[in-house]
């Protein structure tokens, strides 16, 4: 019947509510894992379930080795991929006191620069002096 059907989206949807956004990182970088601290810092109901791609089966990555070295991926709780910049606005709108700024770099000209700049850091991330990591 449809109404058992409604009941059936309805159901759905609360769950995919209460899944976390699983996010993809680059356990070697030192700015990826700073980050993902910052996060885990402003995340009170557990939306963020952080990821090391490194440290994965092949099996379990939502991308290949390549692409997840290149950037950050986020699978939300429909099961959607999302990738740099638009990954890092969906973290940002899943933390209480940050979702201003995920809205406002939904907006030019910040939606405009800010993949080019997600890209430029991400490809750089070794680079950077605060990136290193203590093995």
């Amino acid at each position: 019947s449809r109404s058992g059907l409604c009941a059936a989206e309805a159901q759905r949807s609360v769950s995919e509510q209460l899944r976390p956004l699983e996010v993809w990182m680059d356990g070697e970088c030192g700015l990826c894992r700073a980050s993902q601290g910052w996060c885990e810092l402003r995340d009170p109901g557990d939306r963020l379930e952080f990821r090391d791609f490194r440290s994965a089966e092949p099996a379990e990555l939502p991308r290949g080795r390549a692409e997840h070295e290149a950037t950050m991926w986020v699978r939300d709780p429909g099961g959607a991929l999302h990738r740099g910049f638009a990954a890092w606005r969906l973290i940002m709108a899943e933390l209480p006191g940050w979702r201003w700024l995920a809205a406002l770099t939904g907006l030019p000209p910040f939606r405009w620069l800010g993949e080019p700049l997600y890209r430029l850091i991400a490809r750089n991330r070794h680079r950077l002096p605060w990136s290193r990591v203590n093995r």
